[in-house]
């Protein structure tokens, strides 16, 4: 690959790895990752965690090194809000907030394939 600018990490949308597993795993892929793309960001979000998850997760970002983190993703199913969230993980200055869109297009579909069948249904 000629160029990769960033790697974004969800740590539990899915997943089931604790936190300190999930974020020693990326420390080390980050080291990979800067030797052949030495500007590549690294980012990781704390959706989908449970609240045991995301103690754990808070705890191992503000109390180890993580110089090779460029930032937290704030996005759907995260247990508390950004400003919560912003609060808590003290190391982090970098933070970006992000919808899923193609949660917005499955719940459209969803509503056109409704739509379909009422319409089909009083054609019939």
């Amino acid at each position: 690959m000629k160029r990769l600018n960033a790697l974004f990490v969800p740590a539990g949308d899915p997943g089931d790895q604790p936190p300190e597993i999930l974020l020693g795993f990326l420390a080390k892929q980050a080291l990979i990752l800067r030797s052949f793309h030495p500007t590549a960001e690294v980012w990781v979000s704390a959706q989908g965690l449970n609240s045991t998850c995301l103690d754990e997760f808070v705890h191992y970002i503000n109390t180890r090194d993580v110089s090779w983190l460029t930032g937290v993703v704030y996005g759907p199913h995260t247990r508390i809000t950004i400003d919560q969230l912003r609060a808590v993980i003290r190391k982090v200055s970098e933070w970006k907030i992000y919808s899923i869109v193609g949660y917005c297009i499955e719940v459209a579909e969803v509503h056109i394939s409704r739509l379909y069948c009422q319409i089909h249904r009083l054609a019939s």
